[in-house]
């Protein structure tokens, strides 16, 4: 690996990345999606090893892969855990399926399907053990991994079959709800993709995608979106024992897409930082839970 310096910019060649299968994977698939005029700058964390001994270098990816607990989608796929989560969506989305390896070229992204079901989970499912509501933003293979643990475990463990059949059943829901979202037309007229007042761009990917036809938003960043679907889970509730989510009249989903906006504003526009922003789950979610107590007092 060379590390050179032009312009006081860096660039490195010749790098490789530990264990980046599905990260190559991630970038390949964005690049795709890239219209031909997107020239948006987007941050990646990065942590750079550097090491002349061949030796070190594979003893390092060994100790990186033993440290980090996600479980690949053709293992999940393999040892039936996804069975269950499959036939839902097969069930309450006709004509789509499941991906259930990493070589699939048809169906929904498992892992996708999993962050989106997370973001409805209410609380109370795990208790203690819920996660913070930036969880699925941030850590989208532990979603997997989750889930794998659930499913293996469910037998034995009664939060474990609580988790893994809330997440069955709200799946679906959670691919349609953000489908909507993802395409609302409240997101239009807000002015997203344009540039400040200062003529800077947005930092950390483009905030939305429109059609070139008619202007429309098509398209919505996931760092915007997963703080809406997170505010989305106090409306999630158990009847006859399967999980549904029912938005009640007073919920008005053009007023949550303008404290979107704000706070993506707040945050300086800045996509994967609203994403990874408890700030921000926690702002959106003060109006869909004060509805919900509201609500449940009267």
């Amino acid at each position: 690996m060379k590390l050179t310096t032009v312009n006081e910019s860096q660039s490195i060649t010749d790098a490789s990345i530990i264990n980046g299968a599905q990260t190559q994977g991630e970038i390949k698939r964005y690049f795709e999606s890239l219209d031909d005029d997107d020239r948006t700058d987007f941050l990646v964390r990065v942590e750079i090893v550097m090491d002349p001994s061949h030796e070190s270098i594979v003893e390092i990816a060994i100790a990186r892969n033993t440290a980090t607990s996600v479980r690949s989608v053709s293992q999940a796929g393999a040892r039936g855990y996804l069975n269950e989560l499959k036939r839902s969506i097969e069930g309450a989305l006709p004509g789509e399926t499941l991906q259930m390896s990493e070589t699939d070229t048809e169906g929904l992204n498992t892992q996708s399907v999993l962050q989106y079901a997370r973001l409805l989970m209410p609380t109370q499912i795990m208790g203690e053990k819920s996660p913070s509501k930036n969880f699925a933003y941030k850590q989208g293979g532990k979603c997997l991994s989750d889930f794998s643990n659930w499913a293996h475990n469910r037998s034995a463990d009664e939060t474990a079959a609580r988790c893994h059949d809330f997440i069955v059943d709200i799946a679906p829901i959670a691919v349609k709800e953000y489908r909507k979202w993802e395409a609302h037309d409240g997101w239009n007229g807000h002015r997203l993709h344009e540039r400040g007042r200062s003529g800077e761009k947005p930092i950390g990917g483009r905030p939305v995608r429109r059609d070139k036809k008619t202007g429309k938003v098509v398209w919505v960043a996931p760092g915007i979106l997963f703080p809406v679907m997170s505010a989305l889970s106090a409306f999630v509730i158990r009847k006859s024992g399967r999980w549904f989510l029912e938005k009640p009249e007073l919920f008005k989903e053009e007023e949550l897409i303008r404290r979107a906006v704000q706070q993506f504003r707040a945050l300086d526009r800045e996509v994967t930082v609203m994403g990874r922003s408890e700030a921000a789950y926690d702002a959106l979610s003060i109006y869909t839970e004060t509805i919900a107590t509201v609500l449940a007092s009267t």
